[in-house]
């Protein structure tokens, strides 16, 4: 099993690093200098070496070893001319000989990871699961703090941050109601865009924010604090719901605080808040349907935090196409349906069909919206190109959003997913990565109106799960909890 793990793993893994690598630049040595950084956790780690108290127990080399290959995978990406991409994910990562680590990418990882190894080989009796809790909670606090320092905490302003912070003001003004007639929009509107564009979200979860305080003050503290602290421990539960252990969840925490350049892009700079906070809750979802059909669950919490988070997911319309997704997790597991699982699922989404009533009734009405979302450009399967420009632009797309992408999930969670040694954790996350993939690459061909291209971000929450047992596992600690 190991070996066909460590395979499928490699296959899958390989060709990603070299498609990701520009063509005539292989691995790069100038990062070696770097590198005499690990020299100091290593002299302390030989000073206190003793055999029963090793940082990977023998034993589990063998149990971990395809982990182990793509983490040395991981490495090697690192270090090759895939680090050069003007998107590549860590900015002014690019190798050179320096020792600085605070003028180069390679000295400042190394650097990090002394600093960290030393941490943990002087520990005394603070468990691991302490240690990562304290750089989840120092580095979230940091982060807000050279947020706001950076925004001075005035409004964000670019693209749709303007029209955004007015309409959470709006839904502040006229909640429970989500239509009313505004002055203030294109010289006189009924206002019924609330419940289309997603902001339904945040606006629901700080309702009081909007109702009480001034928008301006409190709209950049906000986002601030959706980005860094809210969504980062919604991924952290969801995890530990999947049984996945503190250390994994906590690690799973800071992952999805650092997904990609295209979520920062679409979350600061294009300001889609609403859209970025329900592709989060795909995970709390896709959480509460495997503990439902693999692990037997019919409690009433359940039944309530699955109907509340699908009812999160779709307040942005397209989530609907990412609850599809994750139903797709139960291609490989439908003899495991019962009728009493049925009937739980029914339940669930009868509730939240009943919360989402009132937005699906203005969502239809607007027949403009529907038309122009659905509207064919001439550019897709149905207009000029050719199915082969379309998968080849399709596959391009997506070697650019891995470019992007944190090097942890490309690496770690897709060929992560593949040795994975819970045969139906792995066989419930494929399809639905695989259908977010297609989606992200190829769904824009079909309808380029519903910017499908952003179902990238969705999957690399998923990645997370992968990552985070991967990583775990390298380390010789158990992920899951069973």
């Amino acid at each position: 099993m190991v070996g066909l793990a460590l395979l499928a793993g490699g296959l899958l893994t390989l060709p990603v690093v070299f498609m990701l690598t520009p063509q005539g630049s292989g691995f790069d040595a100038g990062w070696l200098s770097g590198a005499v950084w690990l020299l100091i956790p290593l002299i302390v780690a030989l000073r206190k070496y003793h055999p029963q108290n090793q940082i990977l127990r023998p034993a589990s080399w063998k149990e971990t070893l395809p982990e182990i290959v793509l983490v040395l995978f991981l490495i090697w990406y690192l270090f090759t001319g895939a680090t050069t991409h003007s998107w590549f994910y860590f900015i002014q990562w690019s190798p050179y000989s320096t020792l600085n680590p605070f003028h180069s990418g390679p000295a400042c990882f190394f650097f990090l990871v002394s600093c960290f190894w030393i941490v943990f080989l002087v520990r005394r009796n603070v468990s691991v699961e302490r240690l990562i809790l304290l750089l989840v909670l120092g580095t979230q606090v940091i982060s807000f703090i050279l947020f706001l320092d950076e925004t001075k905490g005035l409004p964000l302003y670019r693209d749709d941050h303007p029209s955004f912070m007015f309409r959470l003001w709006a839904l502040g003004s006229i909640f429970p109601r989500l239509t009313s007639f505004t002055p203030f929009w294109n010289g006189g509107v009924l206002e019924t865009v609330i419940p289309k564009t997603g902001i339904l979200g945040p606006g629901l979860l700080f309702l009081p924010l909007w109702k009480f305080a001034k928008i301006e003050q409190v709209y950049t503290p906000a986002i601030g604090f959706i980005y860094i602290f809210f969504i980062p421990w919604l991924t952290a539960v969801s995890l530990r719901f999947m049984r996945i252990s503190w250390t994994g969840a906590l690690t799973g925490c800071l992952l999805s605080g650092s997904l990609s350049l295209t979520y920062f892009l679409w979350s600061l700079h294009f300001g889609t808040i609403g859209a970025n906070l329900s592709s989060a809750f795909v995970l709390p979802v896709g959480a509460c349907l495997y503990r439902i059909v693999l692990l037997e669950d019919r409690k009433i919490l359940t039944l309530f935090l699955l109907s509340v988070s699908a009812y999160f997911l779709i307040l942005w319309p397209p989530g609907i196409i990412m609850l599809f997704a994750v139903l797709s997790g139960f291609l490989f597991h439908l003899r495991r349906f019962s009728w009493k699982k049925m009937g739980f699922l029914l339940a669930a989404g009868a509730i939240t069909a009943l919360l989402y009533l009132r937005q699906a009734v203005i969502i239809l009405q607007g027949t403009e919206l529907l038309k122009f979302v659905t509207r064919d450009v001439g550019g897709g399967f149905s207009g000029n190109a050719s199915a082969i420009q379309v998968i080849l632009s399709g596959f391009s797309l997506l070697v650019e959003q891995a470019h992007r992408a944190n090097p942890l999930l490309v690496l770690l969670g897709v060929g992560g997913v593949f040795v994975l040694k819970d045969r139906s954790l792995r066989l419930w996350l494929i399809p639905i990565i695989i259908l977010l993939l297609l989606i992200a690459g190829f769904g824009g061909a079909l309808l380029p109106h519903l910017q499908l291209h952003r179902m990238i971000i969705p999957c690399l929450f998923i990645l997370v799960v992968p990552a985070v047992i991967t990583s775990v596992r390298t380390a010789g600690y158990n992920a899951l909890i069973l």
